[in-house]
């Protein structure tokens, strides 16, 4: 998957889960991509906002609260607002 057809696959609300996992993934580990491209993959919950918010943290270098996979944040509007204020 090309990082355009992730971008469209993670805006389409009927590619479903598996899709927006791959489209995630792609998205995540692609340099081409933008914080704002991650920050829209918030928005499918689950293992594709997980790994979007990994992504996050590390381009970012926001600081954690823990180790664990609860301490992640993975509010969209969130993310928005840290992106904007960086």
């Amino acid at each position: 998957m090309s990082i355009d057809e992730a971008r469209r696959a993670i805006a389409d609300d009927n590619a479903g889960f598996e899709k927006w996992v791959l489209a995630a993934g792609v998205i995540a580990s692609a340099d081409a991509s933008s914080l704002e491209d991650l920050v829209r993959c918030l928005r499918r919950r689950g293992l594709p906002s997980e790994i979007a918010a990994t992504a996050l943290y590390v381009r970012t270098g926001r600081p954690r609260t823990g180790d664990s996979i609860q301490c992640l944040v993975l509010d969209e509007k969130d993310w928005s607002a840290y992106v904007q204020n960086r």
